[in-house]
C-alpha cells in the first residue's frame, strides 16, 4: 500500500469553542464511539492519483475538514480547532482477488475498526483502490463531528464541479452562538422543550415488556407501497412525503404503546436557516414534536406536519443545556422522562408525482421485503427506537433500529408493516374516490 500525503498552508485557522451541532453529535456518541459518514464510488476511466490528491486538496480548504477537537473537564466537547496547515493523507491499496469494491469495502471496515479519535486525527480519512496500474474505486471516510450528511452534500457537489459552499462556517457559528442572540436563540427553543417535556409519557417502552432482550438491533424494510402512497397522499393533502411518513410513524408507534400522542426526536438539518444553507459542517440537530394521532389518517398528517413545524423551530439550541433540561423536568416530575423514539428522514429526492392507481398500490403492498443487518456498535444511549427513512428503485427503505431490552423482535418487525398498511390503506381510499 501507498500512501500520498497532500499538504496545505496558508489557509484560515484557529480555535473557537465546539459548535451546537458538533455538541449534539458528541452527546449521541461521546468519548470512543465510532460516529462516521462514508462513501464508496467506482472511479470513472483515467481517473489519476494526482487527481485524488487534488480533489482532497480542494476539499481540506473547508475549515471542517482540518478540525479536531480538545475534551474538556467531564469529557465534555470543549473546542474546535482548526489549522491553517498540514499534511493529509490519502492510501492508495492494491485490489485483493481482482474485486475492487470487496477491497474498498475492506478498507472503510478498517476504518471502522481504528475508531474516530476526533483530538489527533484528521476528520477525513480517502483511499483509492488500484487494480494492475488502473483506479478503480475510491474510498471517504468522515468524522461526523466535523460535517453531517447536507454537509456531505455540499462538498459532494463541489467535486461534481459547483462552486464551493460559503455558508457560516463552524468557528463563525460557534461566535454567534456565544453572543446574546444565541443566547436568545436557545433560550426560546428550550422554552418549547420545556414545554412538551412536561406533557410527554415518561417511558413508553419499559425494560422487558417484550421479553428477554437479544441486544440492539437493525432491521431493514423495503416498501413500494409506501412509496407509491406517500406520493398520492402528499398530493392528495398538499403536505410533502417526509410529513406523511412521519405521520405514519407516529400511528405505529402509537399502535406498539398504547399512547395515542406520540412524542418524537425529529432530525433536522437546519439548513433552511439562511446562515446555515451553505455550511459545511455538522448543523443537524434534533427537535421535539407530539403528534396526535387519534384521526383520520389524512388528519395526523396534518398533525405531522404543524408539529414539525415546532421541531424545525427547537431545534437550533445547546444541546447540552437540553440534557440538563430533561434531568430538570424529570426531577420536577419525579420521573425519568425519556426522549427515546427518534426519526431521521435522509431521502435526497422529498417528492415525486403520484402515478399510481389503487391496484397498484394494494399489489405492492405484497412486494415488501426485510431482512436483520448486524449492529456492530454497543446499545445507543437514548434511542430505544429510531426509524431511518431512505428511498431506493425498490420503494422507501425503512431502517428500524431498536432495542430488544425494550421491543421484542416482533414488535421491530411489525412497525414497519404498520406504516406501510396505514399509508397504502389511505391512498388507496383517495384513488377509489376520484
Amino acid at each position: 500500500m501507498e500512501t500520498v500525503r497532500v499538504a496545505f498552508e496558508g489557509l484560515p485557522g484557529g480555535s473557537a469553542p465546539s459548535s451546537w451541532g458538533q455538541r449534539e453529535v458528541w452527546c449521541i456518541g461521546g468519548p470512543g464511539t465510532v460516529i462516521s459518514l462514508r462513501g464508496l464510488v467506482p472511479l470513472p476511466p483515467g481517473t489519476t492519483v494526482d487527481d485524488g490528491a487534488r480533489v482532497l486538496r480542494d476539499l481540506v480548504r473547508h475549515e471542517a475538514m482540518r478540525t479536531r477537537f480538545t475534551v474538556g473537564a467531564g469529557g465534555s466537547l470543549a473546542e474546535q480547532a482548526v489549522a491553517a496547515e498540514g499534511e493529509v493523507e490519502m492510501e492508495v491499496v492494491p485490489v485483493v482477488d481482482g474485486d475492487g469494491e470487496a477491497t474498498a469495502r475492506g478498507v472503510l471496515a478498517r476504518y471502522d475498526e481504528r475508531g474516530v479519535d476526533c483530538v489527533n486525527d484528521w476528520p477525513i480519512r480517502t483511499a483509492m483502490v488500484v487494480d494492475g496500474g488502473v483506479l478503480t474505486h475510491a474510498v471517504a471516510f468522515y468524522n461526523h463531528l466535523a460535517i453531517d450528511l447536507g454537509g456531505l452534500d455540499l462538498l459532494l457537489a463541489q467535486v461534481a464541479g459547483k462552486d464551493p459552499a460559503t455558508g457560516r462556517t463552524p468557528r463563525e457559528q460557534a461566535r454567534w452562538q456565544n453572543s446574546p442572540a444565541g443566547t436568545a436563540q436557545s433560550d426560546r427553543a428550550l422554552r418549547r422543550w420545556r414545554t412538551l417535556l412536561r406533557g410527554a409519557p415518561a417511558r413508553r417502552f419499559p425494560r422487558g415488556r417484550g421479553g428477554p432482550g437479544v441486544g440492539y438491533r437493525k432491521l431493514l424494510h423495503t416498501s413500494p407501497a409506501a412509496a407509491l402512497g406517500a406520493a398520492v397522499l402528499a398530493e392528495n393533502t398538499g403536505q410533502g412525503t417526509g410529513n406523511v411518513l412521519l405521520a405514519a410513524y407516529a400511528v405505529a408507534v402509537a399502535r406498539l404503546t398504547g399512547v395515542a400522542t406520540a412524542v418524537v426526536r425529529l432530525v433536522v438539518h437546519n439548513r433552511f436557516r439562511p446562515d446555515l444553507a451553505g455550511s459545511v459542517g455538522a448543523v443537524s440537530q434534533f427537535g421535539l414534536c407530539a403528534i396526535d394521532t387519534g384521526a383520520d389518517f389524512r388528519a395526523v398528517v396534518g398533525n405531522a406536519w404543524r408539529a414539525s413545524l415546532h421541531a424545525y423551530k427547537n431545534a437550533y439550541h445547546d444541546p447540552v443545556q437540553r440534557l440538563a433540561l430533561l434531568d430538570s423536568v424529570s426531577a420536577e416530575r419525579g420521573e425519568q422522562v425519556h426522549t427515546d423514539v427518534l426519526f431521521n428522514d435522509r431521502r435526497r429526492v422529498r417528492d415525486t408525482p403520484a402515478t399510481a392507481s389503487a391496484e397498484e398500490v394494494r399489489a405492492a403492498l405484497g412486494r415488501a421485503t426485510a431482512q436483520w443487518e448486524p449492529w456492530p456498535f454497543p446499545a445507543p444511549p437514548g434511542e430505544t427506537l429510531y426509524l431511518h427513512v431512505d428511498d431506493t428503485d425498490a420503494g422507501t427503505v425503512f431502517t428500524v433500529c431498536g432495542d430488544t431490552d425494550h421491543l421484542s423482535p416482533e414488535e421491530l418487525l411489525e412497525l414497519p408493516v404498520i406504516m406501510e398498511t396505514v399509508i397504502a390503506e389511505a391512498a388507496i381510499g383517495v384513488l377509489r374516490t376520484c
